[in-house]
């Protein structure tokens, strides 16, 4: 489940830290017509294969540029590279062009048909005094599905040192900035009269542009945040089930500067984002790193843990490096953040919504991975699921089966399929008709789940309890394709869960670490007590119409771990409050910021529940 272009290379790269620069640096090579393309390829050479990287193309090359534009494709192309020499040309590759030869629609009937993998190789460049440098240039490029290496040679190419990937943060349909400037790391170049550096372009549309390539020395000191670990299971968690998602924290921490760098502090934080409020932190100390060293840092290392008891808001997980008395020169690679959100009653994978698309075009099955807490003793239900799916399968009337599925690891087994899999136990389902009107990757809602365990609304949800949420798309559902999201990175975790027979079973990676299907699950609290209800007297609201304040008089027989939920009419949480010993007396709920309306106050216990309505008025 990787892409096309990606695989003409498997093992070759290594995904290396780089940067959009704009300091001031030694440069040890560069302003030359050589790199800045004045008037042609000059010194650099240029080979290309296509048809998915298969036949070698003379087509498939590098070209110079004199307007610095690559407008000969069906599509896109305009504006130039704005780099400081775009005057004087520029090197393109035009992916579009060679696929299409300018005509829309014309796919495959280009010089060069897609995939195609261009390289672009410098003239030989005397590294024999350097130990530490990089290589920094401009570029501009609109990515479809395409992949952007460089790699590097101290013996004019005979051999590799590593090759670099990057350009992994532009998505699909979109460009950089025009005026983009990279600064990439080369680690072992240099002591050399013989370097030579080469850019290659797994070319799925549209084009790339570069211009004015420089090799610099490395600054002295140059601290990255290079990978950093996402603890929530969940990019969009419900209030009443984030309490126990406890987050732990990990980092890797890069020295790119030219000396090792001392005393380096890593600090991970949890921040509410709508206020700027900092709620936790914790930080490591390493005592140094050497030059292109890298040294990982997690619990192990002193990180501590955060119990996540938070309010519904905006939030993200930010990790930063610093050195004692050094001053960075990029400091906008000391810093990494990943956002999240404590919601009312929606579990997601995203925050952001659909990116691209996904689907093998056979039989599959496909679903997110959501856990509840452990920590709550009410009655929580999923009443509804919301997707993005499209693809040939697709329209208006179609019937799409939606799953809600318990997971139970110990029975699972891998060798099965969903329907055969007794770690699946389904919980809910719902034949969802498509209504007439409805686009493609529309974000629609499955709100009729039948529940297979009771008669209530609503599939009843376990505490600490694992659930697969999604379809088994067969038959003529095969071609059904699924919205995904690129905005959150779950490393380490899993996020969505796909199976596919007819590609080896199942991918508890998904389509990878870095998409996630939207496949959402709303969780709403039971409205209504319908087992084991408490006394009358155990649980009083007042006063009843309130605006302001509203108060609840608990008077249970005993201490009892319990939640008091406080829920608008339809079940959807707005607070929740967990206590592991509720002990009897009054307490207070603040109700002023709610609109005018009906609404719940619920108290929980392992020995029952009492649920009380009360009216909002303004």
């Amino acid at each position: 489940m990787t892409n096309v272009s990606t695989r003409f290379f498997g093992a070759l790269f290594v995904l290396f830290a780089f940067a959009t620069v704009s300091q001031a640096q030694e440069v040890i090579w560069g302003g030359n017509d050589d790199a800045t393309f004045n008037g042609g390829l000059n010194g650099w050479t240029t080979s290309g294969l296509s048809d998915n990287g298969t036949v070698d193309n003379p087509n498939a090359v590098w070209l110079w540029e004199a307007d610095a534009i690559a407008d000969q494709g069906a599509y896109f192309g305009e504006p130039a590279i704005d780099s400081p020499t775009a005057d004087n040309g520029a090197a393109v590759f035009d992916s579009d062009f060679y696929d299409n030869g300018g005509v829309q629609g014309d796919f495959g009937a280009g010089v060069a048909p897609a995939n195609q993998v261009g390289f672009l190789r410098s003239p030989s460049i005397d590294l024999s005094a350097e130990s530490a440098v990089a290589i920094r240039f401009h570029q501009y490029t609109r990515n479809f599905q395409s992949d952007y290496f460089v790699r590097y040679s101290n013996d004019g190419g005979n051999s590799w040192i590593d090759t670099i990937q990057f350009n992994e943060d532009i998505a699909v349909n979109t460009d950089n900035e025009p005026s983009a400037q990279e600064y990439i790391p080369l680690p072992g170049a240099g002591g050399s009269a013989n370097f030579v550096a080469e850019f290659i372009y797994g070319a799925n549309y549209y084009f790339w542009v570069i211009d004015d390539v420089e090799i610099v020395r490395l600054p002295s000191d140059d601290l990255v945040v290079d990978y950093f670990f996402y603890p929530v299971s969940s990019a969009v968690t419900p209030e009443s089930q984030i309490a126990t998602d406890t987050f732990g924290f990990a980092a890797d921490i890069l020295n790119n500067g030219g000396v090792t760098a001392t005393d380096v502090d890593v600090t991970a934080s949890v921040i509410n984002t709508d206020t700027d409020e900092v709620l936790f932190t914790t930080t490591v100390n390493i005592p140094e790193i050497q030059t292109f060293e890298t040294i990982s840092v997690g619990t192990a290392d002193g990180f501590e843990l955060f119990a996540p008891d938070l309010a519904v808001g905006s939030y993200e997980i930010r990790y930063e490096v610093e050195a004692e008395g050094i001053t960075d020169a990029r400091p906008g690679d000391n810093t990494d953040a990943q956002a999240f959100v404590i919601s009312p009653n929606l579990f997601s994978k995203s925050i952001l919504g659909a990116a691209t698309t996904r689907g093998p075009g056979e039989d599959w099955f496909v679903a997110n991975y959501y856990r509840t807490s452990s920590d709550w003793v009410d009655q929580f239900r999923a009443t509804e699921v919301r997707f993005q799916y499209g693809g040939d399968a697709f329209g208006d009337g179609v019937s799409i089966p939606i799953f809600i599925y318990e997971y139970v690891d110990a029975d699972f087994d891998d060798s099965q399929d969903p329907d055969n899999n007794e770690g699946l136990v389904v919980r809910g389902f719902q034949e969802f008709e498509v209504p007439a009107g409805t686009a493609a990757y529309a974000y629609v809602s499955a709100d009729a789940i039948e529940n297979l365990d009771d008669d209530e609304p609503g599939v009843p949800l376990m505490p600490g309890t694992d659930y697969f949420v999604g379809s088994n798309l067969t038959g003529d559902l095969a071609e059904m394709r699924v919205g995904f999201a690129d905005d959150i990175q779950y490393l380490d975790l899993i996020n969505t869960v796909v199976y596919v027979g007819g590609q080896g079973g199942w991918f508890f990676g998904g389509y990878g670490t870095d998409v996630s299907a939207v496949i959402d699950m709303v969780v709403e609290v039971q409205t209504v007590d319908v087992n084991d209800i408490l006394p009358e007297a155990a649980f009083e609201v007042m006063p009843n119409p309130a605006s302001d304040v509203i108060f609840a008089d608990v008077a249970l027989e005993a201490p009892a771990k319990a939640n008091i939920t406080l829920a608008d009419y339809t079940g959807r949480v707005i607070d929740i409050n967990t206590y592991q010993s509720l002990a009897n007396g009054r307490y207070e709920f603040d109700i002023s910021e709610l609109p005018a309306g009906s609404y719940i106050l619920r108290l929980a216990t392992e020995e029952g529940s009492k649920t009380r309505k009360f009216v909002v008025v303004r």
